[in-house]
């Protein structure tokens, strides 16, 4: 357990960043290394972060910040924030039967890197929906996004609790809580909807790519007059 511990702290002199073509663009790309949640080894994972989300935040502070968050399932924690009512992302959650004892009936498992089996869960729909943080969007992965996150705007609709995680709970779980929101209110703007996210989950969608890919989309058709869930 120690030389797990010991090999999941990520400090700043071990942090792989990318190359001058990534700054350029106005990004970084970070490697965590945690034990998965489900005790079944290592995983090494890529975050991308953009430098206009990360403001003043210092760089060593940050990857103590997202290693404790790439951790917490392992060590028995859940890391998740309510998006909105119903609607959870984070980070990869313990295993066990802790999840369906705070009444989640569904969590989506969004990082290609952390798919674990279903029985890991019991109690709880297991969605996989693997997917790549990088700056770039293939078509099949935008399909397995957009099929995720319709399993997760009905069961919010039809009153279930959702969770939807990736390493870090930042931009892989972020796009797809991103999109479901868009199904459930179809009349928000994506910007307002990009920025719930953020506020309610810091430094999640730091993934520009992500973001302007959602911006661009059009916008799907309303269900009815109102929307399927709370937007304040």
């Amino acid at each position: 357990m120690m030389q797990a511990a010991r090999m999941s702290t990520l400090l700043s002199e071990e942090a792989d960043v990318a190359d001058e073509e990534n700054r350029a663009a106005g990004r970084i790309t970070v490697y965590l290394q945690a034990p998965a949640p489900d005790g079944s080894g290592l995983v090494r994972s890529e975050v991308v972060l953009s430098t206009a989300t990360l403001g003043a935040v210092e760089l060593p502070r940050l990857l103590r910040r997202l290693q404790d968050r790439a951790s917490a399932g392992a060590h028995g924690r859940l890391d998740a924030d309510e998006i909105v009512r119903g609607l959870w992302q984070g980070s990869s959650p313990p295993a066990g039967p802790a999840l369906a004892r705070l009444g989640f009936t569904l969590v989506v498992f969004c990082a290609q890197e952390i798919q674990p089996p279903a029985s890991a869960y019991p109690g709880v729909r297991v969605l996989h929906a693997p997917n790549d943080d990088t700056p770039e969007l293939p078509e099949e992965n935008e399909r397995i996004a957009r099929m995720a996150a319709a399993e997760v705007a009905d069961t919010v609709a039809r009153g279930g609790k959702a969770l939807v995680v990736c390493a870090a709970g930042l931009n892989r779980s972020g796009l797809v809580v991103a999109l479901a929101l868009r199904e459930l209110m179809p009349t928000v703007p994506v910007v307002r909807l990009v920025e719930r996210v953020r506020r309610h989950r810091p430094l999640a969608l730091s993934n520009e790519f992500f973001v302007r890919w959602l911006s661009v989309l059009p916008p799907p058709e309303p269900p009815g007059d109102e929307p399927l869930a709370p937007f304040p």
